[in-house]
């Protein structure tokens, strides 16, 4: 996948990627899933919602950084969802705390149906983190966006689950974080503001995911049709 530049599609061609359009990927996804559903996923949770993140949150320097990395050799992973809340976007029990020197978040929790998680060299992960109001001057709990990679001591991708009913040839991972230091650059955007980061690339995934299962619809039908004849 990566060498046919399926994996890249959508990341800007100065990093590495195809540089595609919302429907040249969409009509991309939807051929791949007519042949298998399981790619379609892995492909779309990878370009949709894995690495959406630093695509259109991050700094030039995070994406300089990592998207030529997503582009040609690494798969991405997307953790949101969690054993207790669900995928609760802004319920989130996994928490950050920043050192007192302000160069690390500390990080602890559970994430849980990360799709491609047990195979991912870069995971964006949601979490609750005490921030000032700018407003009010209060302090308040908002969702912050860290960027991960599985070799952070303290992370254990403890459960890869390919139990389910379809599209057993994706994995979700069930991931770990006991206190891991995570450097400052790899927050994505601003303290607080990791809610708008997961909506907006859960967006975007439920438009372009929902293009892969088309194409299976249409495979499907096309069989029913040389079936009944």
């Amino acid at each position: 996948l990566f060498k046919l530049g399926v994996l890249g599609m959508t990341i800007p061609k100065e990093y590495g990627g195809l540089g595609l359009g919302i429907t040249s990927y969409n009509r991309a996804l939807e051929m791949i899933g007519r042949y298998d559903g399981s790619t379609a996923v892995l492909v779309s949770a990878h370009l949709s919602i894995g690495c959406k993140a630093v695509a259109m949150f991050g700094s030039e320097e995070q994406k300089s950084r990592w998207l030529p990395h997503l582009a040609r050799e690494w798969v991405s992973a997307f953790c949101l969802s969690e054993p207790q809340v669900g995928c609760d976007a802004g319920g989130q029990e996994t928490r950050c705390e920043k050192t007192e020197d302000g160069e690390f978040y500390i990080l602890n929790g559970e994430k849980k149906w990360a799709t491609s998680g047990a195979i991912s060299g870069l995971f964006t992960v949601m979490c609750k983190q005490q921030v000032v109001d700018p407003t009010t001057g209060k302090k308040a709990e908002k969702v912050s966006a860290l960027v991960c990679t599985p070799d952070m001591p303290g992370i254990d991708i403890f459960q890869n689950n390919r139990s389910k009913c379809g599209i057993r040839g994706t994995w979700q991972a069930r991931i770990r974080f006991n206190n891991v230091r995570v450097p400052k650059s790899h927050l994505l955007g601003q303290e607080g503001r990791g809610l708008n980061i997961a909506l907006t690339c859960l967006n975007y995934g439920r438009c372009t995911l929902s293009a892969g299962m088309l194409g299976g619809a249409h495979a499907a039908m096309d069989q029913g049709i040389k079936w009944a004849q």
